[in-house]
């Protein structure tokens, strides 16, 4: 066995292995509501985000593409059905970088740049500042919603 575990080891090591770790940062925003965790299924990314939006972030959802089979799959929609709808769709080497906005006891504002520089804003500039600068491509979110988004974080 000890012979097996070696020799494997020294194959290993005659190749590059990349190993993504997700992280997460967040949320930000109040407390109501129940928690919510959104990311990929093998092989997706974010192609689309949908925010609905008035005085305050009523709810958010991604929708993933697969990038093997050209399925797309829609992630939760968390939050209420007030508000106006808002959809970013993004191009296939597109990527969300940046998510910043304003937070109270709802998220206020949602806004959110591109590996591209396209900028998308949502909401109400109210309340406390925030911002998350993901490390890479966001992949998902996190928070609280119930007839809102109370609380957004980013996963990625």
């Amino acid at each position: 066995m000890k012979k097996s575990v070696a020799a494997l080891l020294s194959v290993a090591s005659l190749f590059y292995v990349s190993i993504s770790v997700a992280g997460s940062s967040g949320p930000s925003g109040g407390t109501g509501g129940g928690a919510f965790y959104d990311g990929p299924s093998a092989n997706e990314v974010v192609s689309h985000v949908s925010v609905r939006h008035g005085a305050w972030i009523d709810s958010i959802q991604l929708t993933y593409r697969n990038i093997v089979t050209g399925v797309y799959r829609n992630g939760g929609h968390r939050g209420g059905w007030g508000g106006g709808p808002s959809l970013a769709v993004l191009a296939a080497n597109e990527y969300v970088t940046t998510v910043w906005g304003y937070s109270g006891s709802y998220v206020n504002a949602l806004n959110f740049r591109t590996n591209l520089g396209n900028t998308y804003y949502r909401g109400n500039a109210a309340g406390v500042y925030y911002q998350y600068d993901v490390p890479g491509r966001l992949t998902g979110i996190k928070g609280r919603s119930g007839a809102y988004l109370d609380s957004i974080g980013v996963v990625w």
